[in-house]
């Protein structure tokens, strides 16, 4: 499972591209964060600064390999 961000432009939202092998379900993580997507690929945008952002994602994803989701 591999998260991916890209910087905001002129102040937009942070982009979040997620992808997966198989055994957790990215677009679950996306849809916690109003994004979409399929089972091994899916993404989202979220406002705030890189650091909030990243831990966001870091929580979502440690509890989706923690249940297997």
């Amino acid at each position: 499972m591999a998260a991916s961000f890209r910087e905001p432009e002129n102040g937009g939202p942070w982009r979040v591209s997620f992808r997966s092998r198989g055994r957790i379900n990215v677009a679950a993580i996306a849809q916690k964060f109003g994004g979409g997507g399929h089972h091994n690929a899916a993404g989202c945008s979220m406002e705030g600064d890189e650091a909030l952002v990243r831990a966001r994602i870091a929580d979502e994803v440690e509890e989706a390999l923690k249940n297997g989701a």
